[in-house]
C-alpha cells in the first residue's frame, strides 16, 4: 500500500524508495521460491536451445551466499532512503530561503557542525574569492551546500542510530497505522552486512543461519551499548517486513514535520 507523501521533496525520495523496495522483494520472493522448491538441491529449468528440461545442483555454499547476499540489498536500502528522507529537509530549508537563525535549535545546532566541517582549505578559497557577498548571503550559501544526500550516515546504521538522527531534526520515529517493527531487526542486518563487506564472515558462512520459516529459531550474540546480547534472528522474510515497516514511519513522521514546517524555531 503506497503512502500519502505531500511533501514534494519527500515525495521524490519516496518514489525512488519505492523503486528500490521493489528490487529487493523481487529478490526475496525469489529465494523463497528457490528455498522451498529445491529438490536435493537441484533446480528444473528449461534449455534456451533445446528446450529440454535440464536439472542444474547448486551446492550449499552457492545456496547459503544467495541467501546471505540478502542481507546487502536490504543495507542498501536503509541507508540510501534514510539519506534522501534526512536530505529532503534541507531541501525544504534551502527552497523556502530559510536562514539559519531561524532553525529551530536542533538543526541551528546541526548547522553549526557542518559549518565547520564545510570550511575546508577549497572552500576558504571561493568564499576568499566572492568577498563582495553578503555576510547573510554567505550563510545562506553554507546552509545550502554543506550538506550532501550521501553525507548524513557512515555506513553504520541501525534503529539506534535513525532515532538519534531524528531526535537531532526534532522529530520521532514512531509506528504508524499499526506498521510495528523490531529495532533488532535492523542491528541484525547492519551487523551481518558490515562483517560481510569486512571478510569476518564469509557469504555462505552467513548464509547457513537465514530462515524462511517461523519457528527456525536461530540465536547470535551481538554488542548494543558495549554489552553483548543473544538476540533471536527472524526469518528474512520478517526481517525485511520489519524495515519496510521503520522506512514507511520515517517517510509518514517526515511528512507531518515538514507540513508543519517543524525546522523552524518556534515564534
Amino acid at each position: 500500500m503506497s503512502l500519502n507523501i505531500s511533501n514534494i521533496y519527500l515525495k521524490a525520495a519516496y518514489d525512488i524508495y519505492l523503486e528500490r523496495l521493489d528490487e529487493v522483494k523481487e529478490y526475496i520472493e525469489f529465494i523463497n521460491v528457490l528455498h522451498n522448491n529445491l529438490d536435493d538441491n537441484e533446480i528444473e529449468y528449461i534449455n534456451r536451445d533445446s528446450q529440454v528440461s535440464t536439472s542444474y545442483r547448486l551446492s550449499s555454499t552457492l545456496e547459503y551466499t544467495i541467501y546471505s547476499s540478502t542481507y546487502l540489498m536490504i543495507y542498501n536500502l536503509i541507508e540510501s532512503s534514510a539519506n534522501s528522507i534526512i536530505y529532503s529537509i534541507h531541501e525544504n530549508i534551502d527552497a523556502n530561503g530559510v536562514k539559519p537563525h531561524d532553525l529551530n535549535s536542533k538543526l541551528y545546532r546541526n548547522f553549526l557542525r557542518n559549518f565547520k566541517n564545510f570550511l575546508n582549505e577549497e572552500n576558504i578559497l571561493k568564499l576568499e574569492r566572492n568577498r563582495s557577498t553578503s555576510e547573510e548571503e554567505m550563510l545562506l550559501k553554507l546552509l545550502s551546500e554543506s550538506y550532501t544526500k550521501e553525507g548524513f550516515f557512515n555506513g553504520n546504521i541501525d534503529f539506534r542510530v535513525l532515532k538519534k538522527t531524528a531526535k537531532d531534526y526534532g522529530f520521532l520515529i514512531k509506528p504508524i497505522l499499526g506498521r510495528e517493527f523490531s529495532a533488532e531487526d535492523l542491528l541484525v542486518v547492519k551487523s551481518r552486512r558490515n562483517k560481510l563487506a569486512h571478510g569476518a564472515y564469509s557469504f555462505s558462512e552467513c548464509g547457513k543461519s537465514v530462515t524462511f520459516q517461523e519457528g527456525q529459531t536461530t540465536f547470535e550474540v551481538f554488542s548494543i551499548n558495549g554489552e553483548e546480547n543473544s538476540i533471536e534472528i527472524n526469518t528474512m522474510n520478517h526481517i525485511f517486513q520489519s524495515v519496510e515497516n521503520v522506512l514507511d514511519c520515517m517517510f509518514l513522521c517526515l511528512n507531518d514535520y515538514l507540513k508543519d514546517r517543524k525546522y523552524l524555531a518556534e515564534s
